[in-house]
């Protein structure tokens, strides 16, 4: 039984360089992409659809939409924090290897 990896994706191990393998991971990579992108497309486009059909951010008279606005600050916000997270947590240069 083999250990547990600690690199993860699609990088090969660092004791095996890869071959003839390039191509097929480089299209791996390639389709992950395009998939991320077309259902993260697809989401905003439902989720705006719904919005504008349900009209949930017009104000209504005697309506108080201050939480709207605070729901909506706190979401930027968030996306914000995890931006920078994951901007801080990526390497600067890529390790060096070993061979």
């Amino acid at each position: 039984m083999r250990l547990p990896s600690r690199d993860t994706g699609f990088a090969p191990p660092p004791t095996r360089p890869l071959g003839r393998e390039r191509r097929s991971l480089a299209l791996a990579q390639l389709l992950a992409s395009i998939g991320l992108a077309a259902g993260t497309l697809i989401a905003a486009t439902v989720i705006t659809a719904g919005i504008a059909r349900a009209d949930g951010l017009v104000p209504m008279p005697g309506e108080h939409t201050n939480i709207v606005a605070v729901a909506v600050i706190l979401g930027v916000l968030f996306a914000g924090m995890g931006g920078l997270t994951a901007m801080s947590l990526a390497p600067s240069r890529p390790p060096s290897r070993r061979d």
